[in-house]
């Protein structure tokens, strides 16, 4: 964004789950509005319904992305006794994958090929890990095809990650070492788990 909006962010929200779609959210105070203007309300280059927003964290040049996801709403506040604000929802590309239930087949096929059709189906690069074993007859059962996925996934302990426009099918990481480790009072001086 340019400097001269980014000084108008309140807060950012950034709610990453493994079972449900990544959610960005972030309020922004229109403070240099005048009576009856919204600058930044009504800038629809910047804040129009399925434009791309990444967010990124991090200090000085060395960031790293959070999310990369659509703008699916705007929340604009107006109230008399202060400026104007508005609130920009949105969330990653997961729910391009969670429209409709449907009931079909796949025949002679492993995991890791239903996952590279069914990304290709909601427009989405499949990054997968072959998963070897070739199944006779696999029946998604009027399910959402994120539903399906999860299951196929957890079945052979895989798991399924979008970032931006790629999906990821491979094993679960649980035998990495932590990235981290963070202990209160010396790393941390509040801590919000939920």
């Amino acid at each position: 964004m340019p400097v001269d909006v980014q000084s108008h962010i309140n807060s950012v929200v950034v709610d990453d789950n493994i079972d449900m779609p990544g959610m960005f959210l972030f309020e922004m105070t229109d403070s240099g509005a005048r009576e009856g203007e919204t600058p930044l309300i009504d800038n629809l280059d910047l804040f129009s319904l399925g434009n791309v927003v990444e967010v990124k964290m991090g200090f000085a040049d060395v960031l790293e992305t959070l999310i990369i996801g659509e703008i699916t709403g705007l929340e604009p506040e107006f109230v008399s006794d202060g400026p104007p604000s508005l609130t920009v929802r949105g969330y990653d590309r997961s729910p391009l994958l969670l429209r409709g239930r449907k009931t079909r087949t796949f025949v002679e096929q492993k995991d890791s090929q239903i996952i590279e059709k069914i990304a290709s189906e909601a427009g989405l690069t499949a990054e997968v890990e072959d998963s070897q074993v070739l199944h006779p007859y696999v029946v998604q059962s009027n399910q959402t095809d994120m539903a399906f996925l999860q299951q196929r996934a957890k079945r052979i302990q895989y798991e399924i990650v979008i970032e931006d426009k790629t999906l990821f099918f491979r094993p679960v990481s649980n035998a990495e070492s932590e990235v981290a480790t963070l202990e209160m009072d010396d790393d941390l001086t509040e801590f919000y788990p939920r």
